[in-house]
């Protein structure tokens, strides 16, 4: 049995609205992202080798840090799915 692309459920919100929160969160955990780097003076990018090498320490903070990073990570990688009531773009010709 071949699996289909997920439908769109009625009761979602519209597509935009999905969007403008997903913008949201990439803002919020990218400031929090930021706001460790410079307490720590870390890069993000740089965290979870840190934390593999045991040169900083898995507190509360920096749990909270990777969390924001991994939350990030996966809303930037993400796509939502098209809505029906989404334009679709023209078949090619």
């Amino acid at each position: 049995m071949a699996l289909s692309a997920p439908e769109w459920p009625a009761e979602w919100p519209a597509a935009a609205v999905l969007e403008g929160n997903r913008q949201r969160l990439l803002r919020e955990t990218r400031a929090t992202m930021r706001r460790y780097e410079l307490r720590y003076e870390l890069r993000s990018a740089d965290l979870e080798a840190a934390l593999r090498a045991g040169t900083i320490r898995e507190t509360w903070e920096v749990c909270d840090w990777l969390f924001a990073l991994r939350t990030h990570r996966e809303l930037a990688e993400t796509a939502l799915p098209e809505s029906p009531d989404a334009p679709t773009a023209p078949e090619p010709e």
